[in-house]
């Protein structure tokens, strides 16, 4: 039952209302007619209005109110009715990001809000929801979200992610053909509801498959062996399979494919020989399969993917809105109010199991189109954009596409719309077709660098690995295909050396630590991120520009890698580079006495200290570099993040106060100079350098170079001639404001035009 007013609601008005008070003033746009005052709800929740009664449940709610404190939305309605400044209730439909409907027709609105006064925040939003075959258009929007199936392994979802392969195989011109691709090297056989799965060795053969993402959780029960090779080559019991790989299986037969691949049935894990031989496969695995089934919110592998949820966590309460005002009673949508909260797409990806496991990484980069499966429902990502099983979208539809790594990911696939460049319907397509290639390679490669440092390699160093030693093997799948893209579009000869490109080195040098996790100084050189065992984060501007070129650049001279393995981008037993670059001596100061005018002059992040005491916490590091005194500001490792660009105020240095360093001689090492800021690495001595402890550390050694390799840089490891220190890195400098020394201001960004540099060779560790 529904009061009158609760009764009058309808879609048609509403967008109609919404259309009319878009651009209008708060003050001036007009209100839908409900109840003026709590009483006069509370008189027709007592009725027997089902509407009403909700709203007087939700006034029960907090509200934040400033100074911050919360209160009940009754407690702020009933005083502005003692004040005589109520308006009576408002009721609005919205979108997925605004009360105001978009112009564009795939627009879905999903909510009817119910609020009063100007309180942006309302007490009772309801969801709008209708099964997929009664969808209604109204006014050019689609009005309400898909009512989910419960049960993720219907055939209802099944078909849902049937119809979503067949739209991105017949209309989007980003994604990959369906077509056959070389098989990897054992794929399993997922057979019938009349016979078991089986190993197969394809030797070859072309065919489809899809690959499985998914979380191993520690010891798994069932494993492709030497010794039970050709026993899974009959067959695989379906009752001995852990709950993801059963349920893959199910899925794969459901979805209409022969083939599935899994990697702990499909390499020997006994076999080092056959893990070196596939290990450097597996991102090609992924990368050409027809798309991944990611098992995101299992974090073992019995925890299973077909999932059902009662529908009552996600319908609630349910009453029905007309579509019109004189409608038929079939024409209608359901109102919801929802349990618990509705997950998206955006929440698997950055909250669940798999999201934190460091080889699922590759998997979701790599892949082409990936079959989400979460708590509730199911989702779809390709490279046009991404698809939920209720319809909805957290952001609008010109913002879709691939959810994130778009640059890598138009890139490694070939995309349809070039085998019909006359219908153009991608932005990289229409790249292709209208740049001169020169435009496109620059493009390409410093969109890719940046997207390849900024984004990729801080998510993976943000993510677990079981084994520490797979921080190089298990991101090797992007590498390889980042390379290709690197000699494809202008740089042939960059070399990935322990973590960096030699045609970017600079770039990959810029990051420091985000958290007191200790390194591993066995697995990594001082300078790779992948020295690191948690998060790490690259200066949030230093992409945003070409680097700007100066006389003390530095040149990468040479490198050294010696590998543990096969693959070329696995695992490594040590790494250096040899960099010939300009360096000033940089000593923490004591008894330096701030004035008025003192202010940081940048950014000091000290790396964690490989002894695992941490590092340090002071907020601020006073000391002469150079023929300068500075201030650097060392943020608290939570609070590091370059993005802020208002720095520390003068108010941070207290007037006249002494601050104490520890005098510990450092030698800073010039990167680079970009518009009105500049980059350097703090390096430290390694000892044992012959004849280096009385030494200043500022001496140009005579160091032989020799010939270079094509792409600049050369292994120095048979090199007797060079001579030369070494130096581990311990921190990272970012200067950008200007600074005092005495009543006189520096530039910090004009660093590189200090007095001091000197140039010398350097073997960094």
């Amino acid at each position: 039952m529904l009061c009158a007013l609760c009764d009058s609601i309808n879609v048609t008005d509403l967008i109609l209302l919404a259309k009319a008070n878009t651009g209008v003033s708060k003050a001036d746009e007009k209100k839908w007619k409900h109840h003026s005052t709590y009483d006069d709800i509370v008189a027709a929740a007592r009725a027997g209005c089902e509407l009403c009664k909700l709203l007087v449940a939700s006034l029960d709610r907090g509200l934040q109110r400033p100074p911050w404190h919360e209160v009940k939305y009754k407690e702020v309605l009933l005083e502005s009715e003692r004040e005589g400044l109520s308006t009576g209730f408002r009721v609005e439909i919205r979108g997925n990001e605004s009360v105001v409907p978009e112009k564009n027709g795939s627009e879905i609105l999903n909510a009817v809000c119910f609020g009063f006064g100007e309180h942006d925040d309302v007490p009772l939003m309801l969801s709008l929801q209708a099964p997929r075959d009664r969808i209604r258009v109204v006014e050019g929007f689609q009005i309400g979200h898909y009512t989910i199936d419960p049960d993720l392994g219907s055939e209802t979802n099944c078909k849902i992610a049937r119809d979503w392969l067949k739209t991105c195989d017949e209309r989007h011109y980003e994604c990959p053909l369906v077509e056959d691709k070389e098989l990897p090297s054992r794929v399993i056989h997922v057979g019938s509801d009349d016979r078991d799965p089986y190993i197969l060795p394809t030797n070859g053969k072309f065919g489809k498959y899809i690959a499985l993402s998914h979380c191993w959780g520690g010891h798994i029960s069932i494993a492709l062996t030497t010794q039970t090779l050709e026993e899974f080559k009959g067959k695989i019991s379906m009752a001995r399979l852990p709950a993801n790989f059963r349920d893959a299986v199910l899925l794969t037969r459901r979805l209409g494919f022969e083939y599935l691949w899994i990697d702990c049935l499909c390499i020997m894990q006994d076999s080092l020989e056959d893990w070196e031989i596939e290990s450097k496969h597996m991102g090609q695995v992924y990368h050409d399969a027809i798309f991944t089934i990611a098992a995101s919110t299992a974090s073992k592998s019995t925890d299973g993917i077909l999932h059902t949820f009662t529908d009552y966590e996600l319908s609630g309460i349910s009453i029905s809105l007309k579509l019109s005002k004189d409608g038929k009673p079939e024409d209608h949508v359901d109102m919801v109010l929802p349990n618990i909260k509705r997950e998206n797409l955006g929440d698997l990806l950055r909250d669940e199991p798999l999201a934190a496991r460091g080889w699922t990484l590759q998997e979701e980069v790599l892949s082409a189109r990936t079959l989400f499966y979460g708590h509730q429902q199911i989702y779809w990502q390709c490279l046009h954009n991404y698809e939920a099983a209720d319809g909805l979208r957290p952001w609008k539809v010109v913002n879709q596409r691939a959810f994130r790594y778009d640059q890598i990911k138009d890139r490694i696939h070939l995309p349809q719309g070039l085998q019909n460049p006359d219908t153009v319907k991608s932005r990289y397509v229409y790249e292709r077709k209208n740049t001169t290639k020169e435009f496109h390679d620059s493009q390409t490669c410093r969109k890719l660098i940046e997207e390849y440092h900024k984004q990729m390699v801080v998510d993976y160093c943000s993510r677990n690995l079981t084994r520490t030693s797979d921080k190089f093997i298990a991101f090797s799948g992007i590498v390889t295909l980042v390379r290709d893209v690197l000699w494809a579009h202008g740089f042939p000869n960059s070399l990935y050396i322990a973590g960096i490109w030699s045609s970017h080195f600079r770039q990959g040098l810029i990051w420091y630590y985000k958290d007191d996790v200790s390194p591993s100084i066995q697995r990594a050189p001082s300078w790779s991120w992948a020295t690191t065992n948690g998060k790490i984060a690259f200066n949030q501007t230093a992409f945003n520009a070409d680097f700007t070129n100066t006389d003390i650049d530095p040149l990468l001279i040479s490198h050294d890698v010696k590998l543990a393995g096969q693959n070329p981008f696995g695992e490594i037993k040590m790494a250096s580079i040899v960099v010939s670059g300009s360096t000033m001596i940089m000593r923490g100061v004591d008894d330096i006495i701030t004035n008025q005018k003192s202010k940081p002059s940048g950014y000091i992040h000290w790396d964690v200290q490989r002894n695992g005491r941490g590092r340090r916490k002071t907020a601020f590091y006073t000391c002469r570099l150079g023929k300068s005194s500075m201030f650097l500001y060392n943020p608290h490792p939570r609070e590091s993040d370059l993005a802020d660009r208002t720095g520390p105020s003068e108010s941070n240095m207290e007037p006249n106060k002494i601050y104490k360093a520890n005098n510990v001689r450092y030698k800073v090492l010039f990167i680079a100079k970009q518009g009105r800021q500049a980059h350097g690495l703090v390096l430290k001595l390694v000892a044992g350098n012959v004849g280096d402890e009385n030494r200043d550390g500022n001496e140009m050694p005579n160091a032989e170079v020799g010939a270079a390799d094509p792409d600049g840089s050369r292994s120095h490891a048979a090199d007797t001639n060079v001579q030369m220190k070494t130096y581990r890195r311990v921190g990272y400098i970012w200067l950008s404001e200007k600074h005092a020394n005495g009543n006189r201001y520096f530039d910090s960004y004009k660093w590189a035009e200090y007095e001091g540099w000197e140039r010398e060779t350097l073997d960094l560790i």
